[in-house]
């Protein structure tokens, strides 16, 4: 049995949730409690050692997976699905992946911790993070030209990215109408029912 570990509201622990009812596979969801300090006791640094969320057990095999790429793509390998067996279909996938880890990811976050900063600088530095957002949102919009999927069929890249595309506009402000195929592509996420689910709950 895969054991989740997330919170109620992270986008990265909705990627998994995400991921978990496009494939069907069972899984029982533990909710851990960040206020409270629940991510820094022994029990779940031993699960990850980083202290974030989210991370996930499997009974069956043994594996205890953190980091959401990570995690992905072991339960793409695991059910057989969202990750292409071959080249170059897999390194398509792998490289928006990894564009969402390295540069979109960060960046929403860093944003969400410059919000909230009481120093005056701090609204200097997200206005530079929400044009660092918008050029990121402007690889994807132009990479959805003339697609209906990131990398050609529907993958882990798209359920990795589809969380943080959907707080372009109630988060960062940034209108989704500068952005027709991110807005078309999140509407044709958001119809899949195991997205629709995930998303929900």
């Amino acid at each position: 049995m895969i054991t989740l570990y997330t919170t109620a509201s992270s986008p990265n622990g909705q990627k998994i949730r995400i991921m978990l009812a496009e494939t069907g596979l069972a899984y029982e969801p533990v909710l851990v409690d960040l206020h409270e300090g629940a991510n820094r006791r022994p029990e779940y640094l031993a699960l990850n050692p980083a202290g974030t969320v989210p991370a996930l057990t499997d009974s069956e095999t043994g594996a205890q997976v953190f980091e959401t790429g990570a995690m992905l793509i072991y339960l793409a390998e695991k059910s057989g699905r969202f990750l292409p067996t071959t080249q170059p279909d897999r390194a398509h996938v792998f490289k928006w992946l990894l564009y969402e880890a390295a540069t979109v990811g960060p960046v929403l976050v860093n944003l969400y911790h410059l919000m909230y900063a009481p120093e005056d600088a701090g609204d200097a530095m997200a206005q530079a993070g929400r044009h660092r957002l918008t050029d990121a949102a402007s690889v994807i919009d132009g990479q959805l030209d003339g697609g209906e999927y990131l990398a050609g069929s529907c993958s882990i890249a798209d359920f990795a990215l589809l969380p943080w595309m959907l707080m372009l506009e109630d988060f960062a402000d940034i209108p989704l109408t500068r952005f027709p195929n991110i807005d078309r592509w999140s509407e044709t996420m958001q119809s899949r029912p195991g997205v629709a689910s995930a998303l929900a709950g």
